[in-house]
């Protein structure tokens, strides 16, 4: 059997399988651009594989920069391409996937063609599952803007071919079961097929559609495994195009069988009820019906809404915040009943609400009324034992200018307090009506926590100059835990940098005395700072200076220019890669001129402050060429598509690399207002180095201010080139950001009054998922804070940095890491970490600020048994996904070096790599993007927060001086 995909780029991939243990086959491409393509085989595996396995690849026409993830790869033509197993994935479970993605170049050929074996058996494989899309016209279009294993997220965009009037639903649909979905624009309805269909509906203000327009929605969902789901779209009432956009699901979605939900004796709620309805569709070239399940609930009698004063109260609910059109809500809930394979809760309001996020737990079902929602455990606390509490954070849309609904949370299987936390709703409503999927048991085992001591400095030129102080001492094996007195600090008091390290907590700060605090840090934070700036040095492009001390670096891209000639050498490489994206880089540069202003000190200790200067100059440098003229701002130069399809040194690139302009045509509110946060925070941090320099600085910050406000827009949306890799999600974030940079570097007020403005506006006191290049709100709320010291600021601040604590909104691997994403995790914990040392400075949950940077930067440099930083610690990275240092000192370097066994011939030191899955589990693998890639971005808030940690020593050093 074949099955064959045609590419938007023109090539066609034929696969003729064999294979041992496998049941069927799925091909498809993520991405493809001229000449080359990215493809991904999954094949679900029948019966259990051990001791590895063997797949091999034909291509008619040669292929050559193959990458592949997830396996090792040979060839000797280009042709063929022999894939054997990782070590991590040589057995394979009966019931399991294996996913193989690809990268390759064809030249341009057309007609290229495949044949895959696997372990040399054949299997059929089912009908063609990506038709053609080009005979027919497409009104919609899909996009995986950001595939990443567990979560992914996508976009759907349609042209209204007739228009509808006063409300319309939708269909989106799933190859797989996709939970926990997050949607903007559009509220969900109901959910159907185990989590692989979504009705959805308009939102107030988008009810009306009309012939022409163009739909938009995002949305964010939970799906498993390494590749995003294909997913279909389908809007009521449109012209059809089944056979253009359904190819994965089709038109006919026929309903699943019903099933009875269980009631008790008290119930008269009945939640998510499947009942099959005809839905006429208005195809002109089908007329079948599409059913589809409506989840139904009963009305609640008047008479169910109890007193709630006088009976012991299991669950506390609290409304924490509200803005226009939202409002966020937390549930504790005391466990009285242990819960041992997974449970399921009722979120009843006492009004509709139109759209829900939720930490801490799942969506599984809504009511027709949208005010009784159904959910499940996550993964990560399907356990609930008896005296415990569950805490969850939601965030409700409600109609604007409405205030807030009272709303119950009733957990199942637990004793009966109906009449105290269900007074919004009534009590009378069942336990539980859905089964939740059986949750899959791990096996953790405790890393080791013990500490080692750094490994000494690189051999000269890199070896750093060692300053004698009189503090240096032998380094503990533990953490000094101090007993603390009574006593809580308030978020508005300002109170000395000093603090004490004990465990972990999430109770309120303790103000300590300045002796509490050990005297000897347990790393060396001046070493790690010194190997993180080595890793900037790294990065440059550009004409090095005579005194590079990155050895194997020369100079590069020297060709670098804008459409009219400018000058745009210079800058830093992003990652592994040689693409130069304005954005991450302009937020590095922001975080760490932040890092140099308010911890100067640790840098004088280090000997690195004249080293730092340089660094962040280098990346300033290179803006103020980008600024072009008046509302002209170059954010982007080389090409993501064609740089990745190449491996080698960037001093020996030939392909093109176009140069990307914002004007007001083509605006970019989000890189520009970054850019010039970037520049007014380096102002601040040069103004007693060079203060000409600084002025510099500044004067390009004011003069770019005005273009990012008055021409507003995605720069993503203006770049296509950029949206496969650095998607913006807006820019309300960055103007303010922007405007309190340059409120702090000039106290203009007018800035500090749009800043606060534009924080207000766009709901900017919630609670930020986390604190990165595309996500400015925590360090908005800190940097207000910092220049106003209003207490509204501190507040969201410290919701942020508690939300961090284990058992809150972010989970932990078992050695103790804050694992946001499994795509660089160490990046968002660093990030946080850093947040967290400056509201500790500040004093704004004084010691669960620093215990938090504390334990998650000790984690990176080896409390866990390992180092994640290249060149420093026990047992570090030492193939990091990083092209120049891959390359041998001398000789070709290409593809095959990417696939090299052994440790990279350069050690690029001071990179902080992605880091390790849930269960604290890291491959040391060059092929491994995932846990092995860096990025300017990685290293940014973890080099600013060892600077603040360091600071902190420095203090209770000076302070045990002084008693």
């Amino acid at each position: 059997m074949k099955t064959s995909a045609k590419l938007s780029g023109g090539f066609i991939l034929v696969l003729s399988l064999c294979f041992t243990g496998a049941s069927s086959l799925s091909t498809r491409v993520i991405q493809s651009w001229p000449g080359g393509f990215k493809g991904v085989v999954s094949i679900p595996i029948s019966a259990r594989i051990q001791g590895g396995w063997t797949m091999e690849i034909t291509f008619r026409k040669r292929v050559t920069n193959f990458q592949v993830w997830r396996a090792n790869a040979v060839t000797s033509d280009n042709k063929v391409y022999t894939l054997t197993n990782k070590p991590w994935n040589a057995d394979l479970n009966d019931g399991s996937v294996l996913e193989i993605e690809f990268l390759g170049n064809t030249g341009g050929s057309r007609g290229a063609t495949g044949r895959v074996t696997f372990n040399g058996e054949e299997i059929a494989t089912p009908p063609p599952t990506v038709l053609d899309v080009e005979t027919c016209s497409a009104f919609t279009t899909l996009e995986v803007v950001d595939g990443r294993p567990a979560y992914f997220r996508g976009r759907v965009s349609v042209k209204v071919t007739k228009s509808l009037n006063n409300g319309w639903t939708a269909l989106l649909s799933f190859s797989r079961p996709v939970r926990n979905l997050q949607i903007w624009t559009a509220t969900v309805l109901g959910i159907e097929r185990n989590s692989k269909i979504y009705r959805l509906g308009n939102m107030q203000w988008n009810a009306n559609l009309q012939e022409g327009d163009i739909y938009v929605t995002e949305f964010l969902g939970e799906a498993g495994g390494s590749v995003a789901p294909e997913f279909s779209f389908r809007l009521e009432d449109q012209l059809d195009e089944c056979d253009c956009t359904e190819a994965y699901l089709g038109c006919s979605l026929a309903p699943e069988p019903t099933t009875d939900v269980p009631t008790t004796q008290k119930a008269t709620t009945t939640l998510a009820v499947p009942t099959t309805t005809e839905v006429a569709s208005s195809s002109t070239r089908a007329s079948s019906t599409s059913p589809t399940t409506v989840y139904q609930v009963q009305t609640l009698p008047p008479d169910t809404v109890v007193d709630v004063e006088n009976c012991t109260i299991h669950t506390r609910r609290e409304t924490l915040e509200q803005w226009d059109g939202f409002f966020r809500g937390r549930v504790t809930t005391k466990v009285t009943n242990s819960l041992l394979n997974g449970w399921t809760a009722l979120l009843s309001f006492s009004e509709p609400v139109t759209s829900l996020q939720l930490w801490r737990a799942r969506l599984v079902a809504i009511d027709s009324s949208s005010q009784v929602y159904l959910i499940e455990n996550e993964s990560f606390n399907s356990q609930l034992m008896e005296g415990e509490e569950y805490e969850a954070t939601f965030i409700a849309g409600i109609a604007p200018g409405s205030d807030a609904p009272e709303f119950s949370f009733r957990l199942a299987d637990q004793l009966e307090e109906c009449s105290c936390d269900l007074a919004a709703t009534g009590c009378t409503v069942a336990t539980s009506t859905l089964s939740p999927e059986e949750p899959k048991s791990t096996s953790m085992e405790t890393s080791p926590s013990s500490r080692v001591t750094s490994t000494s400095s690189p051999q000269d030129p890199t070896s750093r100059t060692s300053v004698a102080t009189e503090e240096s001492s032998s380094v503990p094996t533990s953490a000094p835990v101090s007993s603390l007195e009574p006593g809580t600090a308030t978020s508005m008091t300002r109170l000395p940098y000093t603090t004490a390290l004990r465990k972990l907590t999430t109770d309120e700060p303790s103000i300590v005395s300045t002796t509490s605090m050990p005297v000897d840090a347990p790393y060396d934070y001046a070493e790690v700072l010194h190997l993180s700036i080595l890793f900037y040095e790294a990065q440059r492009s550009g004409d090095l200076p005579p005194d590079n001390r990155i050895p194997y670096r020369g100079d590069s891209a020297l060709g670098d220019q804008g459409l009219n000639g400018e000058d745009l050498t210079g800058g830093w490489y992003d990652a592994g890669d040689h693409v130069k994206f304005g954005f991450p880089m302009a937020w590095t540069a922001t975080t760490l001129a932040w890092g140099l202003i308010e911890f100067k000190d640790a840098y004088q200790r280090a000997n690195e402050l004249e080293n730092m200067y340089d660094s962040l100059k280098w990346a300033t440098d290179y803006f103020l060429k980008c600024h072009a003229g008046k509302n002209k701002f170059y954010a982007q130069v080389g090409d993501g598509f064609v740089d990745h399809g190449n491996w080698g040194r960037p001093e020996e690139m030939t392909v093109s690399r176009p140069a990307f302009l914002l004007d007001q045509t083509k605006p970019g509110s989000d890189v520009v207002g970054e850019t010039v946060a970037a520049l007014a925070a380096a102002s601040i941090a040069f103004k007693d180095k060079d203060a000409n320099y600084a002025d510099e600085l500044l004067l390009n910050a004011k003069l770019l201010f005005p273009f990012a406000v008055a021409f507003q827009g995605k720069y993503s949306d203006s770049i296509p080139n950029a949206a496969s890799f650095y998607r913006s999600s807006g820019y309300q974030d960055e103007l303010a950001w922007a405007s309190a940079w340059l409120y702090r570097a000039t106290n203009d007020v007018s800035y500090l009054t749009f800043a606060e403005q534009t924080y207000s506006d766009n709901g900017m006191g919630g609670l930020p998922w986390a604190y990165s290049w595309d996500d400015k709100m925590a360090g908005v709320q800190m940097l207000l804070y910092q220049v106003t010291a209003k207490s509204t600021y501190s507040s969201a601040v410290e919701r942020f940095i508690h939300s961090w604590l284990p058992n809150n909104q972010v989970a932990y691997t078992p050695g103790g890491l804050a694992w946001r994403d499994q795509w660089g995790p160490n990046r968002y914990a660093a990030n946080t970490a850093f947040i967290a040392t400056i509201a500790a400075k500040e004093g704004i949950s004084l010691s669960t600020s620093f215990n938090l940077a504390l334990s998650q930067i000790n984690y990176m440099l080896g409390d866990n048994g390992r180092s994640f930083v290249v060149g420093f610690g026990n047992n570090p990275p030492d193939r990091p996904h990083h092209r120049s240092s891959s390359c041998p000192s001398s000789g070709p370097c290409d593809s095959n070096n990417l696939h090299a066994s052994g440790p990279n011939p350069q050690v690029l030191y001071g990179a902080l790599v992605g880091g390790p899955d849930q269960n604290d589990v890291f491959t040391n693998d060059r092929t491994d993007y995932i846990t092995n890639e860096v990025a300017c971005d990685y290293n940014a808030g973890f080099q600013s927060a060892v600077a603040g940690l360091l600071h902190f020593f420095i203090e209770a050093q000076s302070a045990a001086r002084e008693t």
